[in-house]
C-alpha cells in the first residue's frame, strides 16, 4: 500500500515548495514533468499553483486556533513561565476556550499533546516552587556583587598565602540538610481503578540535622550530627561509631545548628582540613549561606581568623543556584536516602528507631558524595574554577521579577495583529486570571453618622498599616545589606584584622545594653495618654504610673 504523502510538513513539504519555485522560473516546462523530476503529485501542483489550494495546507479539519494565533500562544506560555506564572494542561485549555468565546467547545488534552508536538520549542517540565522571598531578593546585580566579592576574596587570599594563588584542596563549602518524619510520596504499583493508594510512613522521632562540607578537589569531610534534647544518646553513638567512624554528634534544643553548635563545628572543621589543605601557613575559603548561627558568631569568627581561614556568605535566598550541596548533593542524597529506607522496611519491617538512622544513611551518603558530583557542584555554582561571568552564563535562573499583568500586556501588544483578532480582545479575555491585582478595602457608603465614623476608622486603619509597611521596609533592607556578606563584612568586606572583630564586639554590646532600656519618644507619651489599658512592655512603670499609684496622687492633691 502506497503512503500518502503529507504537504504541509517534513519533506515533502519541502519538495513541493521547491517544485512551484522551479515552475514558476521556467514557465514553459509542463507541471507533469516537474510533478515526476520532484516527486510530487500533479494534482496537488497544480491546485497549488492555481491557488485553489494553500502551499502549506492543513490535513485534517481545522485546527481551533491558526498558525499565527498558535506562535503567540506558544511565546505567551515560554514568557509567562519565565516570570514563574507558567500554565498546566488545563488552564491552557481554559485560556483557548475564553479566547475563543465559546464554552461548550471541548478541548481536551489530546489537542494540547498535539500543539507540544507542532511547537518542538515547548517542553513539558516539572516546576520547582520558587518563594516569593527569594523572588524578591534574587537579581542580577546581588548575584554580580556575590561574585564580585569572591574575586576579591582569592586575590586578598592570594596577597596574605604570599603570591600563591587558592587550590582546589583549599576552597570549602558547607551547608545543613535535615531529615526527620517520612512525609513524601512516590509511586506504587497497585490495582487498576484503586481510588486510594497508600504506603506506611516511617517516624524518626527526632529532627536529625547534618553539617556537610567538601572541597573544590571531590574531597568529603567528616560527618557533623545534631540531634533534638540534652542529653546523649548512646545507642545512636554506638550505631554511628559503627558506620560513621570520625563523625561527631552534638545536642541542640531542636536539632537545628546554633551559635554554640557552629563554634564546635569550626574545631570538628579545622581538626580534618589538615589532611587536605596542605601547608597550614595558606589561606583557605569557606563559603556558607548567610544563616546568624554563621555570621554572628565571634568566637567561631576568630577560631577561623587564627586559622587562617576566611569566610564567605552566600546571598540570600539563593542557595538553591549557589550553594555547592542544594545543587548537586542533597537532592540525589534525599533520593538515596528513600530507597536505602525502603529497602530497610522490607527486610526489617516497621520498627524503624533512631539508632537505625545511621545505618539507612550510609549507603545513600556515600553514593550522593561521590568526587565526581562534588568537583560538577563546584563547577556548576562558579566556586572552582572562578567564574566570573556566570551570571552571563546563567541568566535564564534568574528570574524576571516583574508584574504578572505588565508583563501578559506587553507580550501581547507587542504582536502585529488585525482588528478582529486584536491583542487587546484575546487580554480583556483573559482577564478572569486576575494576576496579582491588589485589592484596596471596600468602604462602605456613607449613609448616617455610623457610616462616616468606619470610614474615618477605614482611612486611619490605612496610613497606620502604610506607615508600619514603609517601617518593615527599612528595616528588611538594613538586615538584608547586613545578611548577605554577614556582619563582620560591612566596611572592607573581608575578614583579617583583628581590630574589626573588637569594634563589632563593642557594637554589639551597645545595642543589647540599648535594648535593654527603652526611652519613651513624644509620640509614643502621646498615644499612651489615650490608653485606657496598662502597657506592657519594659520599663513602662518609670514613666507611665499605674491606675492605683495615678489616683493616690489626685488624693493627695485634694488633701
Amino acid at each position: 500500500m502506497v503512503k500518502r504523502k503529507n504537504y504541509s510538513t517534513g519533506k515533502d513539504a519541502e519538495q513541493m515548495e521547491k517544485a512551484l519555485k522551479f515552475a514558476e522560473e521556467n514557465k514553459d516546462t509542463s507541471l507533469n514533468k516537474i510533478a515526476k523530476d520532484f516527486g510530487v503529485s500533479r494534482k496537488a501542483l497544480t491546485n497549488r499553483k492555481t491557488g485553489e489550494v494553500e502551499v502549506i495546507a492543513q490535513v485534517g479539519p481545522k485546527g481551533k486556533l491558526s498558525k499565527e494565533e498558535e506562535k503567540i500562544l506558544a511565546k505567551h506560555l515560554i514568557e509567562m513561565a519565565a516570570i514563574g506564572f507558567g500554565y498546566n494542561a488545563f488552564q491552557v485549555t481554559e485560556l483557548v476556550r475564553t479566547y475563543m468565546n465559546k464554552k461548550d467547545i471541548k478541548i481536551s488534552n489530546s489537542w494540547v499533546f498535539g500543539f507540544l508536538n507542532r511547537h518542538p520549542e515547548i517542553s513539558k517540565r516539572r516546576a520547582q516552587s520558587l518563594e516569593k522571598q527569594r523572588l524578591g531578593v534574587m537579581n542580577e546585580k546581588t548575584i554580580q556583587d556575590y561574585f564580585d566579592l569572591l574575586g576579591v576574596a582569592f586575590k586578598k587570599c592570594k596577597d596574605l598565602s604570599n603570591g600563591h594563588n587558592l587550590s582546589p584542596g583549599r576552597v570549602f563549602a558547607a551547608d545543613e540538610v535535615g531529615f526527620s518524619n517520612e512525609n513524601t510520596q512516590g509511586y506504587i504499583l497497585t490495582r487498576k481503578g484503586t481510588k486510594h493508594a497508600f504506603t506506611i510512613a516511617t517516624n524518626i522521632n527526632n529532627h536529625v540535622t547534618i553539617m556537610a562540607v567538601a572541597a573544590a578537589n571531590g574531597w568529603v569531610g567528616s560527618e557533623f550530627f545534631l540531634l533534638a534534647g540534652i542529653r546523649q544518646r548512646p545507642a545512636f553513638n554506638a550505631e554511628m561509631k559503627k558506620y560513621f567512624p570520625e563523625a561527631q554528634v552534638e545536642m541542640t534544643p531542636k536539632g537545628y545548628m546554633t551559635e554554640e553548635s557552629f563554634i564546635e563545628w569550626v574545631k570538628f572543621f579545622l581538626k580534618h582540613i589538615s589532611q587536605v589543605r596542605g601547608d597550614p601557613s595558606l589561606w583557605c575559603l569557606l563559603v556558607v549561606d548567610g544563616h546568624c548561627s554563621h555570621t554572628y558568631s565571634l568566637d567561631a569568627l576568630k577560631l577561623l581568623n587564627e586559622s587562617r581561614v576566611m569566610l564567605i556568605c552566600l546571598p540570600s535566598h539563593a542557595t538553591h543556584i549557589l550553594q555547592v550541596h542544594d545543587v548537586a548533593i542533597f537532592h540525589p542524597l534525599k533520593e538515596q536516602f528513600k530507597s536505602s529506607m525502603s529497602k530497610w522496611k522490607t527486610k526489617n519491617g516497621l520498627n524503624f528507631q533512631l539508632h537505625n538512622f545511621p545505618e539507612v544513611l550510609s549507603a545513600a551518603w556515600e553514593n550522593a558524595n561521590s568526587c565526581l558530583t562534588i568537583k560538577n557542584g563546584f563547577r556548576t555554582t562558579g566556586l572552582w574554577p572562578l567564574n566570573i561571568n556566570w551570571l552571563k552564563e546563567n541568566k535564564s535562573k534568574i528570574p524576571k521579577v516583574i508584574s504578572p499583568n505588565d508583563q501578559f500586556k506587553m507580550i501581547c501588544l507587542n504582536h502585529n495583529r488585525n482588528s478582529q483578532n486584536g491583542s487587546e480582545e484575546l487580554l480583556n479575555k483573559c482577564s478572569y486570571l486576575d494576576l496579582a491585582i491588589p485589592k484596596s478595602i471596600n468602604k462602605p457608603k456613607q449613609e448616617n453618622k455610623l457610616d462616616q465614623d468606619l470610614d474615618l476608622a477605614y482611612h486611619q486603619a490605612e496610613i497606620h498599616v502604610k506607615k508600619f509597611k514603609t517601617s518593615q521596609k527599612n528595616i528588611s533592607s538594613s538586615q538584608k545589606n547586613q545578611n548577605q556578606i554577614g556582619e563582620p563584612y560591612d566596611k572592607a568586606k573581608i575578614l583579617n584584622e583583628p581590630e574589626r572583630l573588637d569594634k563589632l564586639k563593642l557594637k554589639l554590646e551597645n545595642q543589647k545594653k540599648n535594648a535593654k532600656t527603652k526611652i519613651p519618644t513624644k509620640e509614643d507619651k502621646k498615644l499612651l495618654k489615650c490608653k485606657t489599658s496598662p502597657v506592657d512592655f519594659e520599663g513602662s512603670e518609670e514613666w507611665f504610673p499605674s491606675s492605683q499609684s495615678s489616683s493616690n496622687a489626685r488624693n493627695k492633691k485634694k488633701m
